[in-house]
């Protein structure tokens, strides 16, 4: 139920195409190359085109109290950056 309240208000605030909730897609942001590290199932990955899509999908998580990492390339080697469970990863632009 927490994770709908957290992808309704995503997208009440985003464009429907950028807040993620597939499977298959969610599946690429959980981990970094650091496979043996652990790692969550976040509610959806908010892609961010600009940096006010950042600022928007931090503030929806602010307010429902859902943590929110940023999530770039996931090339790291050490886990450092990778999903809990019902977190919002924000795909940073380019």
């Amino acid at each position: 139920m927490r994770d709908a309240q957290t992808v309704a208000a995503l997208r009440a605030v985003l464009a429907d195409d950028r807040a993620i909730t597939d499977p298959d897609i969610v599946g690429r942001y959980v981990h970094d190359e650091a496979a043996w590290a652990p790692h969550g199932t976040p509610a959806a990955v908010a892609c961010a085109r600009t940096a006010e899509d950042v600022a928007t999908a931090v503030r929806v998580c602010a307010q429902l109290a859902v943590p929110a990492g940023p999530r770039g390339a996931g090339t790291g080697l050490s886990g450092g950056n990778n999903a809990l469970n019902s977190c919002v990863m924000i795909s940073t632009p380019a």
